[in-house]
């Protein structure tokens, strides 16, 4: 089988060429299914690129949702919303919402967006400000301890999901693969082709996810697990441990890219990078 990935691919900024563009490069490639992992839009026009992708390609989409798609809009609201706004589509799956996807009778594919947790780097003094403080209901208004206590929750969120899901899959499949949007390790959170410095760690890594990778992992040695998330816009691979294996994909605003195809026999998932010219 052939699935795609393409990420933090943000169709609100790019013009109509462009997405035409990545809708038929999609096309071309002939794939069973597309995995995004998260920021797809903005709060209020999301479920209607959904539709947009949706309609182009036809194809099984399954999302994680990203820190960019609750801009303009709430956290609760938008959670609330998209499930009714899909609501009887046969190609948009939401992972947070549909639990466990069997791609074969060995791999099979969970997923969440997560979110930077603050739990990694100095939370508490760092000057880097991210738009999501200001542009998210939840997270706006807030003092930095308080601020911190709020991503804290999020992230602890995110990991009792993945844990449950993660543990089910474990059960019938010998490969998973972990859909999310924030890296899960201060390792996998690639910019520019180094690891982001400290001051962006808080808002760049979901630690509480990582924390839950590293269990299942080892208290599984004979399954897979890997993990394709984005958000931090740079490309780069981080090998947690022997069966625990971590893709950063990279973007850039304005030119939605696939990247990568999976390629995917048996329990086996073979990643090929797709040629990104602007990336490099």
């Amino acid at each position: 089988m052939k699935w795609l990935w393409a990420t933090d691919i943000h169709l609100n900024t790019a013009n109509e060429a462009e997405a035409l563009q990545f809708y038929e490069s999609i096309r071309q490639a002939d794939a069973d299914a597309l995995i995004i992992t998260g920021d797809i839009a903005t709060g209020p026009g999301l479920a209607r690129y959904l539709r947009v992708l949706e309609a182009a390609l036809r194809m099984k989409i399954y999302f994680v949702l990203g820190n960019h798609d609750y801009y303009y809009d709430s956290i609760a609201a938008i959670r609330n919303r998209i499930p009714k706004q899909l609501s009887g589509s046969p190609y948009l799956s939401w992972l947070a919402d549909s639990q466990v996807v069997p791609i074969n009778s060995e791999v099979t594919l969970v997923g969440h967006g997560a979110w930077g947790d603050a739990r990694l780097g100095p939370a508490l003094n760092t000057p880097v400000r991210l738009n999501d403080h200001v542009m998210i209901e939840e997270l706006a208004g807030h003092s930095r301890s308080k601020l911190v206590g709020l991503l804290n929750d999020l992230g602890a969120e995110a990991a009792e999901y993945l844990s449950k899901v993660i543990s089910k899959a474990l059960e019938t499949s010998r490969h998973v693969l972990v859909a999310t949007h924030v890296p899960p390790f201060r390792e996998a959170a690639w910019y520019q082709g180094e690891i982001s410095d400290d001051n962006w760690l808080p808002h760049f890594s979901c630690a509480a996810v990582g924390e839950i990778l590293l269990k299942l992992a080892q208290q599984n040695p004979d399954k897979e697990i890997t993990v394709l998330c984005g958000h931090t816009h740079g490309r780069g691979y981080y090998e947690a441990r022997e069966n625990l294996r971590v893709h950063t994909g990279g973007a850039v605003y304005r030119y939605p890219q696939i990247e990568a195809a999976l390629n995917i026999e048996g329990s086996s998932i073979a990643l090929n990078r797709q040629h990104n010219p602007r990336q490099e």
